[in-house]
């Protein structure tokens, strides 16, 4: 819903913060398989994939520290935190696995509270991906 306000001068349109906007962020041919497309959509980075025959979008910002996860390693649909191991699914941004590794070397479990830093697992953010010929968008 956008809010009106206007005078005989001028007319000021509000559109509220919690409104979603339809972005384009690929073309079909953008996104490669077995790799992600690092793209942006109203200001946050963002990465799409296909899986499968589904095109998917999370953000690029893991919830551990909010570094990108766009180097990370991508594989059967997950996408692994370049930093300290935490791996994502790229359909759901559900976490699979919470701080396995301090940059690719794997930690033992006492480390691992450690360097978790007392945050616990997290899910990405996940956008519903819609194809309309061959553009891509999410509501972001």
């Amino acid at each position: 819903m956008t809010n009106k306000a206007c005078d005989i001068v001028f007319c000021v349109l509000t559109i509220p913060h919690n409104q979603m906007t339809k972005v384009k962020v690929a073309s079909t041919s953008d996104v490669i398989s077995d790799k992600v497309l690092k793209t942006s959509a109203n200001g946050q980075s963002v990465l799409v994939a296909k899986v499968g025959d589904k095109y998917c979008a999370i953000a690029n910002k893991c919830p551990h520290f909010g570094l990108p996860l766009a180097k990370g390693k991508f594989e059967n649909g997950t996408i692994t935190c370049p930093f300290h191991g935490s791996k994502f699914e790229i359909c759901t941004g559900k976490n699979t696995e919470w701080v396995e590794s301090f940059v690719g070397i794997p930690l033992p479990d006492a480390a691992k509270k450690m360097i978790a830093m007392g945050k616990t697992s997290t899910d990405v953010k996940s956008f519903a991906v819609t194809q309309e010929g061959s553009d891509l968008f999410i509501d972001a």
